[in-house]
């Protein structure tokens, strides 16, 4: 006998999530190139395979799958799991090389994480993007906020699954562009961008180098990542808000974060004390 099937779906910028439970065993077949699927199985199993390679995946694994030009088969069986279908182009972005290639970009080379610390990183990617930003209405609302949270799963991914993009030896081209003049420029684009749902391509874009020499040239001159420079650029207009801000009016500390991308109040509670010496909340209140 057929159990249940119940299928609850969030259709996000760039990905789409499905909390999912099959109370049954069949199986499928698709092909689609431009996606890349990561799954937390809860309970049952699921086996697929292309490629001439197949996997096996029950409860407490992570289910990983970059299908590339070659169509997928498998078999669900009474699977319960949180699946996340990341458009190819959110990866490709969130690469420290390889964003500003012609699809396809990045590649995985391998479905099994590094260790087991890698796969509890894209767990924990996984429930982050869920709990604390999906389920949150306001986090939900803000398109910086989701992006954010999408590009920390891009990033999980690659760090924890093999790829053609981390393993790759890097260019005498991206070492000579990773100047300060690049940094310089770069900078600039994020203070007058920073605004905007910005990815890393978008940074290089305008920095006119690679997204690895982007990098390099963060870490050589400023000791940080690109992306830690944007998330200081957000917090100073959110304190700028909060200076400015009417309490009376119905601004809120969680509201002013979201708009800025920052997700988790506590954490962006954390990161203001640290900077500003004082909790959001005062500066709303007294400032």
């Amino acid at each position: 006998m057929k159990g249940a099937t119940r299928i609850s779906r969030t259709v996000a910028d760039l990905l789409v999530l499905d909390e999912a439970a099959y109370g049954c065993a069949f199986s499928f077949r698709f092909e689609s190139e431009g996606v890349i699927i990561a799954a937390l199985i809860h309970a049952g199993s699921v086996t697929y395979g292309n490629g001439g390679r197949e996997d096996t995946h029950t409860a407490g694994d992570i289910a990983f799958l970059d299908p590339g030009p070659h169509p997928c088969a498998g078999t669900v069986r009474n699977m319960e799991a949180l699946g996340v279908v990341l458009d190819r182009g959110l990866v490709r972005d969130a690469a420290p090389a390889g964003a500003a290639q012609a699809d396809p970009g990045v590649r995985f080379t391998g479905r099994t994480p590094h260790s087991t610390a890698a796969a509890q990183l894209v767990r924990a990617a996984l429930l982050f993007l869920r709990d604390g930003v999906l389920a949150n209405p306001v986090a939900r609302a803000s398109p910086l906020v989701v992006s954010s949270a999408g590009q920390t799963l891009a990033h999980a991914l690659l760090t924890a699954f093999p790829n053609d993009v981390l393993e790759a030896e890097p260019a005498l081209t991206d070492t000579r562009d990773g100047s300060r003049a690049t940094l310089e420029r770069a900078a600039r684009f994020i203070e007058d961008n920073a605004h905007r749902d910005l990815r890393l391509a978008d940074i290089a874009r305008a920095a006119r180098v690679t997204p690895r020499a982007l990098q390099y040239a963060f870490a050589r001159h400023a000791d940080c990542s690109p992306y830690a420079q944007l998330r200081r650029v957000r917090l100073a207009r959110a304190h700028a808000e909060l200076k400015a801000a009417d309490p009376g009016a119905g601004e809120t500390v969680g509201k002013t974060a979201a708009r800025w991308g920052f997700s988790h109040p506590g954490r962006f509670a954390t990161a203001y004390r640290a900077v500003y010496g004082v909790a959001p909340s005062t500066t709303l209140r007294f400032w």
